[in-house]
């Protein structure tokens, strides 16, 4: 169903640390869905904090669906307190010489007085810097992953394999960790509206905030032909590994779950997908039977050289994109509890393989390993779930009938 909104050249104003395209992450497939779903109203108009560099900005022009304003940041001797906030509940601490949260709130009054939105959309507790600068019955509040549950995953998983650089950034998130809670729930009590990705999400905002209006805003798939499980005895692991339950997943992978499976499949071979620093591309692909793909533009080229999708997520928040991917494309999918959190509609065994120990987790791999009939099934049933609960046409559709009924409220 297409929104009823007539235009009035009100757009939708949104706020993001990242360019909507090229989409090589989750949260960026999001927002460029999102931005196109506003599109179908007025032109969006998009706010960007941080550098934008030159390919990205191409990328943007050749886009073309959105007005683009960039607040670059700049190098400050004396930060702010909004700025020191920020920069404990999400940033590095260098990011003290690097971002002036007043620069940010000037540049978003700026648009704000420019535009006149109908919505202005902002995801993210890094938001709370911005308060000042958004009028409250305009403010969309995006919770694609809860900061409060990123800190414990990051706390938890530098206890599973310690390391200097896992250790810091558990200190980090455990100093920063009641700074997110705090701006996470602030954010949520100011916003118009909160839009959570899954059922268990909208429960926890109504815990902490019962007095604001959640509208759950699923992610989805694009429809796609389905690839036709092959026997390659070829896992493929989707995701970006640059983000730290990403990479703490493939490491797990390599270095517990593999060898269990190899004790059976001594040939079996793994594709990882998504882009990954050079450091850990050298770590990886040092494995045997290890190819670092990076960022593929079309997912479906590496899917069909595999017969299982896995996901051994331990940590992270929200619902994970990679794994929806996975569900969607025919072949059958092995996760983690944490992998599928957030997917509403999974039942174990009948869409996925449900598995949170090296061992069992390797032991439902070889499984369907052995038995490719009954992974084609199920992987039916999940492709089928996909289609009928969590496409991004109804979740770009869903959106703009929101920012819809946010302007007939006012």
């Amino acid at each position: 169903m297409e929104p009823t909104c007539q235009s009035d050249g009100r757009p939708v104003v949104f706020v993001s640390v990242k360019s909507p395209v090229p989409p090589t992450t989750g949260s960026r497939v999001r927002i460029k869905n999102l931005v196109e779903a506003a599109a179908q109203l007025d032109r969006p108009h998009l706010v960007i904090i941080g550098e934008l560099p030159g390919d990205e900005r191409a990328a943007l022009d050749a886009w073309g669906v959105a007005d683009v304003t960039v607040c670059p940041t700049r190098r400050c001797a004396r930060p702010s307190f909004a700025t020191i906030r920020w920069i404990l509940g999400r940033g590095p601490i260098d990011a003290l010489r690097r971002i002036d949260a007043h620069d940010v709130m000037g540049v978003l009054e700026r648009v704000v007085r420019a535009t006149t939105p109908r919505a202005v959309w902002v995801g993210g507790a890094w938001a709370q810097a911005l308060l000042p600068s958004i009028v409250d019955p305009l403010l969309i509040v995006d919770v694609a992953g809860l900061e409060s549950e990123l800190c414990r995953g990051e706390i938890s998983s530098a206890f599973r394999r310690p390391s200097r650089i896992a250790l810091r950034r558990a200190i980090r998130a455990a100093v920063g960790r009641r700074a997110r809670i705090h701006a996470e729930r602030a954010l949520w009590r100011r916003a118009a509206i909160v839009t959570p990705v899954s059922l268990a999400d909208r429960d926890l905002v109504n815990r902490a905030a019962p007095s604001c209006r959640t509208v759950i805003l699923p992610n989805g798939v694009e429809p796609s032909v389905a690839v036709e499980p092959v026997r390659s005895k070829r896992l493929a692991f989707i995701g970006n590994l640059h983000y730290g339950p990403n990479a703490e997943a493939a490491r797990w992978l390599l270095d517990e779950i593999v060898p269990e499976i190899r004790r059976i499949h001594s040939d079996v071979a793994v594709d990882l997908v998504g882009l990954c620093p050079d450091a850990l591309r050298q770590e990886f692909e040092a494995c045997p039977g290890t190819r670092c793909h990076g960022y593929v533009n079309e997912l479906s080229s590496i899917l069909r050289l595999c017969e299982v999708v896995v996901a051994p997520l331990r940590s992270g928040a929200g619902t994970k994109l990679k794994v929806l991917d996975g569900l969607a494309s025919g072949l059958p999918v092995v996760s983690t509890s944490v992998g599928v959190e957030g997917i509403d509609g999974i039942v174990d065994r009948r869409h996925a393989r449900i598995a949170d120990s090296a061992r069992t987790f390797a032991s439902c791999v070889v499984d369907l390993l052995n038995d490719p009939g009954a992974g084609r099934v199920m992987a039916g049933e999940a492709r089928r779930l996909m289609q009928q609960c969590h496409t991004w046409a109804d979740v770009r559709n869903s959106f703009a009938d929101l920012v819809t009924t946010m302007e007939g409220a006012r």
